[in-house]
């Protein structure tokens, strides 16, 4: 057990995989003499804009205000569905590329978001329907 334990902490410390070699220092070299600093520069602008649009459609999702109760709110909930999910599958990518030995397929990473991200709004909406404390007060609120 403690064996398997240490080979799977090295196996997840990125410093002791030898990727930093010297022909990939000499490699990252070359690519910088060859490529114009207008690509690197593009490339910089444009490798956020996924994320950043999808930070865009997330939040275009209309919201009911919350003075109208928590049952008027699904679409509150099927946005934080959405988020994490979303932000399950980038760890499981994550986990993925770190650990090469993980058994995660593309759609094994994709299902257990959603149950990761269903049991997550799961235990919001249970929460927030079984509690009995108003969220927000008519008369404190401006």
């Amino acid at each position: 057990m403690a064996t398997k334990l240490v080979s799977f902490w090295k196996l997840v410390q990125v410093e002791l995989q030898g990727k930093y070699s010297t022909q990939r220092v000499q490699a990252l070299f070359k690519y910088h003499d060859y490529v114009s600093s207008l690509r690197v520069f593009l490339v910089l602008l444009v490798t956020p804009l996924p994320c950043f649009l999808l930070i865009l459609a997330v939040d275009e999702v209309p919201l009911r205000p919350i003075s109208e109760g928590v049952h008027s709110s699904q679409l509150f909930f099927v946005r934080a569905f959405v988020c994490f999910w979303i932000a399950s599958i980038t760890a499981y990518g994550q986990i993925k590329h770190i650990v090469p030995p993980a058994p995660l397929s593309n759609a094994k990473i994709i299902y257990l978001s959603g149950i990761v991200a269903g049991i997550t709004v799961g235990v919001i909406v249970g929460k927030l329907t079984s509690s009995s404390v108003p969220l927000v007060d008519e008369e404190s609120s401006c």
